[in-house]
């Protein structure tokens, strides 16, 4: 079962080359309330700088934007999908204000679009669709580095309604029913590598390593030619070879804490499409390619 579940993962990756709040004074973006009486984009605010860049994600709203930003030089890219040339950058744009941040990671965009979870600042940020940063509390920060696999720190249900994190002792899923505000705990037997909940009820799914938890255990590593998470769209071909690591296991953990196999769920939906009302992003030069020249601004067409 967790074969077909890590499979998953690597098939989302290649998907995405085909799909009360707080702020921090660094992000640079503005939180707004739940209530926020304007949310939607404004097709006269660019989204990103003029160079070549291609669309990451973006919350349903279209309040946030993610881009990946390569400069004014257009990149050149080598057989795995590595870019050649000036660094990438991963931004986070707010597309009513204008206004952007530079991330570390794009963890995921929830089934649902309505929620982000990024990696900045020394610590986990969880986005609204109203483009408000929530700072998770009681996450390890510790990577696995597992260059292709999503940071496994935090995770989404598949359909987005809850969102589910590893706390510092690497020894429970801390979850968050994101409709209800209601939060709780489920405990792991072994280090805990990567989780998630449900789409109902209180159950997880777990990956635990074999044997006594321990803070600061070694991590499996995935054995692959990948060269990043977003690079399968620029590659010729990559390969996943196996794993090397500690071994572990995939359990699924109900309501009741009675531990049984891992439910089988979907991949989530894709992290990026019109917004609610209908409206498209595009570039300042739109063509059939995933890396185009920007900026970008949101196009509503009757």
């Amino acid at each position: 079962m967790w074969v077909l579940f890590l499979g998953c993962l690597a098939a989302k990756t290649r998907a995405l080359a085909e799909g009360s709040a707080q702020a921090t004074p660094e992000m640079g973006l503005a939180a707004a309330s739940l209530e926020s009486p304007d949310l939607r984009p404004s097709e006269s605010v660019s989204i990103g700088e003029p160079g070549w860049s291609f669309v990451y994600g973006s919350t349903l709203s279209g309040r946030t934007v993610f881009l990946v930003e390569f400069g004014e030089e257009r990149p050149s890219f080598g057989h795995h999908g590595e870019p050649f040339g000036a660094e990438p950058t991963l931004r986070a744009w707010d597309s009513v204000s204008g206004e952007s941040s530079v991330i570390e990671d794009l963890i995921a965009v929830s089934g649902d679009r309505r929620h982000a979870l990024v990696q900045d600042v020394g610590g986990i940020w969880l986005i609204d669709d109203a483009g408000a940063w929530r700072q998770l509390e009681g996450v390890t920060l510790e990577p696995d580095n597992n260059r292709c696999l999503p940071p496994r720190q935090a995770a989404f249900s598949v359909d987005g309604s809850s969102v589910g994190w590893i706390n510092p002792e690497h020894s429970a899923l801390e979850v968050l029913d994101l409709e209800s505000g209601e939060q709780w705990s489920v405990a792991a037997q072994g280090s805990l590598w990567r989780g998630w909940p449900d789409n109902d009820g209180r159950g997880v799914s777990l990956i635990e390593l074999q044997g006594d938890g321990q803070e600061g255990a070694a991590w499996p590593q995935q054995k692959t030619s990948c060269a990043c998470r977003w690079c399968g769209m620029f590659a010729l071909s990559y390969g996943v070879y196996g794993w090397s690591g500690p071994e572990f296991e995939l359990v699924h953990v109900d309501g009741e804490g009675e531990r049984g196999e891992a439910l089988e769920e979907g991949g989530g939906g894709p992290w990026h499409g019109p917004n609610a009302q209908g409206c498209i992003l595009e570039s300042a030069s739109p063509i059939e390619d995933p890396l185009q020249h920007g900026p970008w601004t949101w196009v509503c067409k009757d």
